[in-house]
């Protein structure tokens, strides 16, 4: 059930997955029972980020420290304008609330 959901999710980012059940259980090995999403759990963290999810190209990672990497390699270029539009129109909401 993980191997597929993994797959699956993998498949939905259009990322390819180049890993057999045998060689995704393999890969893992004792470390499967850390598995997941959670603080402190563990991930495949894809080198660079990028090409397929394949046993030469991932390594494992805490969930922290491949959202830290992730960071690094996509740093916040700031909010769209249609973003900073809503947020200016919820400022004034509650400037005028406040008023009242």
């Amino acid at each position: 059930m993980q191997y597929h959901n993994q797959k699956t999710r993998s498949r939905i980012r259009n990322i390819e997955w180049q890993f057999t059940y045998d060689t995704w259980i393999e890969w893992w090995g004792d470390d499967i029972e850390n598995r997941g999403s959670k603080s402190g759990q563990l991930v495949m963290s894809r080198f660079n980020d990028s090409g397929p999810y394949h046993p030469d190209n991932v390594r494992k990672a805490t969930v922290n420290e491949n959202a830290v990497e992730a960071r690094k390699l996509k740093p916040f270029t700031g909010h769209t304008e249609e973003t900073r539009a809503k947020m200016r129109a919820y400022q004034a909401q509650k400037r005028l609330e406040n008023t009242i």
